[in-house]
Formats: C-alpha cells, sequence, structure tokens
C-alpha cells in the first residue's frame, strides 16, 4: 500500500486560525494595543494569543470581530500613509468625531463597528 506524501517542494499548509491570531496581533502591536486589549477588542483574553491555543479553531463570531479589527488597521493605515507614529496617536487621542477615545471605544462592538465605519467613509471623501 503506498503512502502519500508531501513533496519538500510543495509549499507548507496555513492554519487559518494561526493565521487571523498573527495579523490580528501585528495589527495590535503597530496601533499601540496590548495584547489584552486586542484580544477583549474581539471579546477574547490574553490568552488567545498563546502558542498552545494557536492552532485551535476560531468560532464565527469571533472571526467577524478580528475582520473589524484588521479593517481598522487597514483604513488607518491608508489615512495616513503608514506611518505607525500617526496611527498609535490617532488611536490613543480622544477625537471629537468618534465621540471618545479610540482606544477605549474598540473594546465595545457597537463602538468598533463606528470606527470602522468612520474610518471608511474618511477614506471615501474626496
Amino acid at each position: 500500500m503506498a503512502v502519500a506524501t508531501r513533496s519538500p517542494a510543495s509549499p507548507p499548509v496555513l492554519d487559518g486560525s494561526a493565521v487571523l491570531r498573527k495579523a490580528l496581533q501585528r495589527a495590535g502591536e503597530e496601533l499601540g494595543l496590548t495584547a489584552q486589549e486586542v484580544a477583549q477588542a474581539v471579546g477574547k483574553s490574553r490568552t488567545f494569543f498563546e502558542a498552545a491555543r494557536a492552532h485551535t479553531r476560531i468560532d464565527p463570531h469571533t472571526r467577524q470581530m478580528i475582520a473589524l479589527v484588521l479593517r481598522l488597521h487597514r483604513s488607518l493605515s491608508a489615512l495616513v500613509g503608514d506611518d505607525i507614529a500617526l496611527m498609535r496617536h490617532w488611536i490613543a487621542t480622544a477625537n471629537r468625531h468618534t465621540g471618545g477615545c479610540p482606544r477605549e471605544q474598540l473594546q465595545h462592538p457597537e463602538q468598533l463597528v463606528e470606527l470602522v465605519q468612520y474610518l471608511d467613509a474618511m477614506r471615501g471623501r474626496p
């Protein structure tokens, strides 16, 4: 009986959950957020990023929350020309347009949605 093996030239298999966790972690780092703040933004504890959990499946609700944080990062990055210092300043500074400090607002799902909509609208301005 022949056993199927991967050839050395084939690309490694990527785990979608691990990729999402890593993208979320990097976005949080660029925004100047702690692992605790990033995990809370998606409704999890900071252990969400631990290596042992990195390969566990991510539930659909958490995937949606991760997508929102990644959209926030992408939109803000586009607005400030990938300037990490400006991104961190925006996150940490009270904003009269959003009605609070984005760092605190992204901890609440409805406010995270509003932040993403605000940034998407700002990107769409001529």
